[in-house]
């Protein structure tokens, strides 16, 4: 259940969407302190100044764990992931008669498939993995989708509803190849991080306005750097962040093109081996938080001070989300038997950890996404196909199992602890040139109008 959107609240009581003791799931006449631990996560106000109001329409319900298709037929990763503000969740899959078309899928707030299409009308066989196509949520109701076929050698991209239907789509031209990031700015326009292979796989990035107008772009200046990511901030600009060997290298991007990018770059103390960073996030007050593949995470504020830590574990396929005062990070086992989310607040100071297990023990993180409804993950599962969760914003409770309405005799394990983390060290930040302007152009053809294609099998189970 959700708490009301306005109207009275009550600590205790019988009336549900009310009280939030129910809401926790204790008893209606249990002890209630709103400086408790349970009553600042569920309020997403960890210190400082509380109030009743800061609990409206905030929800600590499990929800459901809705298995949405067999081995292979889904291709999803974070950027082709999200849940919107009312709690539906959004991914790419493959559709249609040919196993690369690209499709999107809504499912309602209970799981359930709700909506699917094919934005472009195309055959996708040429679509490069991992990103089939990219979904993104661009101000009230309207969603992005970015894909690419490689032999155009640009991006179509496509406005969408948020049932899916479709709303303008034109190409930005510029020799980029998929995009692996998009960044939407509280003014709706999108930077999109791209991989460009013809150039010793620099990034390549382009804005757009919320109308689709081209509004400038950059290229990397090193090697490597597709292997990047991109944030936005409250200001409409963006950040850019990415690391090679011990460097981390990141650039202020400015709202609407330009060429006056803040460069850095930050010699780290320690040998790791070049993890990757894939996702970003920013908070309200434009903090950066990133991710390696390896689990660990970067805090980066507007000042240039970096600060960092880990868990001192062996994990990989790394995700990030922010959602107000707290940082979710989702990781993989590096036996692929579980996998594990972790909360920190904004001073990187761990606050919980769940462990997912299904019993085959086989499980692979795809997705990440938190929002005032609740946290939301996609797995997969090598041997049954692709599972999407709703969590509560508290975690799950301490422990449980349930069996899963399919595939056929599968469970699904959770359990709820607390972690220690090790902290990063860093050297001091200095400027360096990473970037240069390019130029992007955006032809005026709208021929991608929508192609049909068969709805994921989808069966869903309440937790």
């Amino acid at each position: 259940m959700t708490l009301n959107a306005s109207g009275p609240l009550s600590f205790g009581g019988a009336t549900t969407g009310q009280s939030i003791n129910l809401e926790l799931g204790v008893s209606a006449t249990a002890l209630a302190s709103i400086n408790s631990t349970s009553f600042r996560t569920l309020a997403n106000v960890p210190s400082g100044q509380i109030s009743v109001s800061n609990f409206y329409s905030k929800s600590n319900s499990f929800g459901w764990i809705s298995y949405v298709d067999g081995t292979g037929n889904l291709r999803a990763t974070q950027a082709a992931f999200f849940a919107d503000a009312s709690g539906n969740t959004y991914f790419s899959y493959k559709g249609g008669t040919s196993a690369d078309y690209s499709a999107l899928a809504r499912l309602d707030v209970n799981g359930a498939t709700a909506t699917y299409t094919r934005p472009w009308a195309d055959d996708f066989n040429s679509v490069v993995v991992p990103a089939t196509a990219t979904l993104y949520t661009a101000g009230a109701g309207n969603f992005w989708a970015c894909s690419r076929i490689s032999d155009l050698s640009n991006y179509p991209y496509a406005i969408l509803n948020s049932s899916l239907g479709y709303q303008s789509g034109k190409f930005v031209q510029g020799a980029n190849s998929y995009p692996t990031n998009v960044a939407i700015t509280p003014d709706g326009r999108a930077y999109v991080l791209g991989r460009y292979i013809g150039k010793q796989q620099e990034a390549r990035i382009f804005c757009l306005g919320s109308n689709g107008s081209a509004l400038g772009g950059w290229q990397s200046t090193q090697s490597s750097s597709y292997n990047s990511a991109i944030a936005p901030r409250t200001d409409n600009a963006a950040y850019w962040i990415y690391k090679t060997g011990q460097t981390i290298n990141w650039s202020t991007l400015p709202a609407g093109g330009g060429n006056n990018f803040d460069n850095r770059q930050s010699t780290v103390a320690w040998s790791d081996g070049g993890y990757a960073i894939e996702y970003a996030g920013t908070d309200s007050s434009n903090n950066l938080y990133a991710i390696t593949n390896q689990g660990r995470i970067f805090k980066i504020t507007p000042a240039h001070s970096i600060s960092g830590c880990f868990v001192n574990t062996s994990e990989q396929q790394s995700r990030i989300s922010v959602y107000g005062s707290f940082i979710y990070v989702m990781t993989t086992n590096s036996s692929y038997n579980a996998c594990n989310l972790y909360c920190y607040d904004q001073s990187l100071t761990p606050q919980w950890k769940n462990t997912f297990t299904f019993s085959n023990n086989n499980c692979a993180t795809n997705g990440l996404n938190a929002n005032a409804t609740g946290i939301y993950a996609f797995f997969n599962n090598n041997v049954h196909g692709q599972f999407i969760m709703k969590i509560p914003l508290t975690g799950v409770p301490a422990s449980g199992t349930k069996a899963l309405t399919g595939p056929s005799g599968l469970s699904f394990t959770y359990t709820k602890t607390t972690f220690s983390v090790t902290g990063l060290a860093f050297g001091t930040p200095i400027s360096n040139s990473f970037l240069s302007n390019a130029g992007y152009s955006r032809s005026a053809s709208s021929a991608y109008p929508p192609g049909g294609t068969t709805a994921p099998n989808n069966q869903n189970t309440l937790l």
